[in-house]
């Protein structure tokens, strides 16, 4: 990479622009990679020099980096009105109220800072500047760029664009145009773009961090991995890597890792909420609510207010807020907006406070409040999926899968697919049936959608293209795309047990996929009374992955289209699908276990009805419930909801009355 960067791609306000002493300077090198150590150097700093504006800004830009954006803000609002021709402060003030839902008055903020520092258009400042902030944002708990201004992006990709027509060679330009592509979400784009810039310049650190957010973002961990590792061959104490290695450990299936990572990175900056937030999330895992709770209570601590810690704490499902978690937690909800990135948060957390108090109606209105924030950032489209849902219905017919019963597909049968919808018990079968001494359970792996979306793309990347994708497959090609699947899923395989869970609940829709590439594999279909099923999505917030569930009417929708379509694999390949009622396994468990196993080809064993009494990590909503005996008093909950559902209950249509 070279040293010196055209000065048309020098997008970065350095914060080296106030001529720091060095006593800030040598701080000032620890505040991308231990913010947390630069904010105490800054204190220390300031005791001596109480009014040192350099200092001051020190302070404000490793608070913002360390979750501690509303202590920031008057730190830096007193620096920028001292120094008012000032491009970092300036700057650093703008992505402050960026962070605490400001934006209007971030952006305003980040214009003044870019007319200052006169080097490029507002969509490269911001990207740029935003750079070091979401590649610790990104880390965890789940891989995703942190919200951007996305009013400069177009500006951004137009400049781009044209330099690089003029060179398109040039690794920086390559660089920004994938990290544009990435906060726009085209993240194949992005990923091509990216591996272009490091072909041509690998030592460009920041377009290989990019990357592995990248595919930390496609659930492609273990490459992200590789790409974080090749990061900290050169600076093993790298903060931003090392966060970013601790969450693709985490949803790489490597816990104990993960734990053991932030636990080290927690010794070093013990005042970082979010680093708490994130030893939290390892805790919970891990089978340690207790501990998980006083995490997140530590976090909360060292940033009041904030959505994400009290959502953390009410989706520990037995967890009960204090009396002052709960009045903070109503003032903090009563005083957001929709802007606000953890206003979403906020609402669900505010109405499990109310359910747990009886206040059915506050707590629906609050989950309403919450669901419509998340719909409204949502591109989600039920009719997609019904679209989806009636080509492949159309696709597989009796004839069409009798024309490939040619020996083609990988015949190993040890995966088991447990699909169904979120938060209908597919969590529960699987901690059943890993009480088996034949069956390892995995996480929810990522391998069969990676297929999935190959195949689309072949097909001319619409899903109109997808059944002729699949009617092209000769047997070679199924049977290489079942033993792709197998290699892939062996990474998140840890003992020698024959056969593994893959419970992803959204691969209902890749049955008939699985039919073709994995022809012994167990599908199981874990199935719940849509009511039921339906307030238990719309009740649990989905950061992303379930976006259906943000409204009442898209689940009603997505429930109706999921039956149908199951109905019709039952129909033309009658016994393939085993289906386990979430009722009928709460009144009568012995009885739909010893059926399951059968299914599944494997003998009884007594230790799949003590399920609660494994010590595996569970990865889901559902980790504290599954590690209890099954309980009664979930089957009508929903009932609690009644006067509020009709949008539920009409979407649902026929499915309400035939859905099992």
């Amino acid at each position: 990479m070279p040293k010196e960067r055209p000065a048309h791609v020098m997008v970065q306000v350095n914060p080296r622009a106030i001529s720091p002493s060095a006593g800030v300077a040598r701080a000032m090198e620890l505040l991308e990679t231990d913010p947390a150590t630069a904010a105490r150097q800054a204190e220390e700093i300031l005791k001596v020099l109480p009014d040192d504006a350099r200092a001051l800004y020190l302070l404000g830009a490793a608070w913002r980096r360390t979750g501690r954006a509303a202590a920031a803000r008057p730190v830096l609002e007193s620096v920028v009105e001292g120094r008012p021709g000032a491009a970092a402060p300036m700057f650093e003030l703008g992505l402050t109220l960026v962070a605490l839902g400001e934006e209007e008055a971030g952006l305003e903020r980040l214009r003044r800072a870019a007319a200052l520092e006169g080097e490029a258009p507002l969509g490269l400042e911001a990207l740029r500047a935003a750079h070091s902030e979401g590649n610790a944002a990104a880390a965890f708990p789940q891989a995703a760029f942190p919200p951007t201004p996305t009013g400069g992006l177009p500006a951004a990709e137009q400049v781009l664009r044209e330099r690089l027509t003029a060179a398109p060679d040039n690794p920086e330009l390559l660089w920004l145009s994938g990290e544009v592509a990435a906060r726009r979400g085209h993240l194949e784009k992005a990923a091509t773009l990216l591996r272009r810039a490091l072909a041509r310049a690998e030592g460009l650190r920041e377009a290989r961090h990019c990357l592995a957010v990248v595919l930390a973002r496609q659930s492609r961990h273990h490459e992200a991995l590789a790409e974080v590792d090749l990061l900290l061959a050169e600076t093993p104490e790298d903060g931003a890597c090392l966060r970013l290695r601790a969450g693709c450990l985490f949803f790489g299936g490597r816990m104990a890792e993960s734990a053991g990572l932030v636990a080290r990175l927690l010794a070093a900056a013990p005042d970082d909420a979010q680093l708490w937030l994130q030893h939290g999330y390892c805790l919970r895992v891990l089978g340690q609510a207790e501990a998980a709770m006083a995490a997140y209570r530590q976090s909360l601590a060292l940033n009041p207010g904030s959505g994400d810690a009290y959502w953390a704490l009410a989706d520990l499902k037995t967890a009960r807020f204090t009396a002052a978690e709960a009045t903070a937690l109503r003032e903090r909800a009563g005083e957001t907006t929709s802007a606000k990135p953890d206003a979403p948060q906020l609402f669900y957390a505010l109405a499990k406070l109310r359910e747990d108090a009886g206040d059915w109606a506050g707590a629906f209105t609050a989950y309403a409040k919450g669901a419509a924030i998340m719909r409204r950032r949502s591109t989600y489209d039920a009719d997609g999926i019904t679209v989806w849902a009636a080509m492949n219905k159309a696709l597989f017919t009796s004839d069409f899968l009798a024309a490939r019963d040619d020996g083609g597909g990988c015949t190993e049968a040890a995966p088991i697919f447990i699909t169904g919808l979120p938060r209908s018990g597919t969590t529960l079968v699987e901690q059943i049936l890993a009480g088996h001494s034949q069956v390892e359970a995995t996480m929810e792996l990522p391998d069969l959608s990676h297929i999935n979306t190959a195949l689309l793309q072949s097909g001319g990347g619409s899903a109109l293209g997808f059944p002729e994708a699949l009617a092209k497959l000769d047997a070679a090609e199924r049977t290489a795309l079942g033993r792709a699947y197998l290699d892939r899923a062996q990474r998140y395989r840890h003992t020698t047990r024959p056969r593994f869970i893959d419970k992803a609940p959204n691969n209902f829709m890749h049955t008939g996929l699985l039919r073709l590439i994995l022809p012994n594999a167990r599908i199981v279909d874990v199935r719940r009374h849509p009511m039921a099923a339906g307030v238990a999505a719309f009740r649990q917030y989905f950061q992303s992955g379930q976006e259906f569930t943000y409204s009442l009417r898209d689940i009603g929708l997505y429930y109706r289209d999921y039956v149908a379509l199951m109905a019709n694999f039952d129909a033309v390949m009658p016994g393939h699908v085993h289906r386990v009622i979430y009722e009928d396994l709460v009144e009568d468990t012995e009885a739909v276990v010893r059926a399951l196993l059968s299914h599944c080809g494997l003998e009884f064993e007594p230790g799949c009805l003590r399920f609660w009494e494994g010590t595996r990590t569970v990865f889901t909503h559902s980790s504290e419930q599954v590690r209890r005996p099954i309980q009664r008093d979930g089957l009508n909950h929903w009932r609690h909801f009644a006067p509020w559902l009709g949008p539920l209950e009409t979407a649902l249509g026929p499915s309400l009355n035939d859905w099992r």
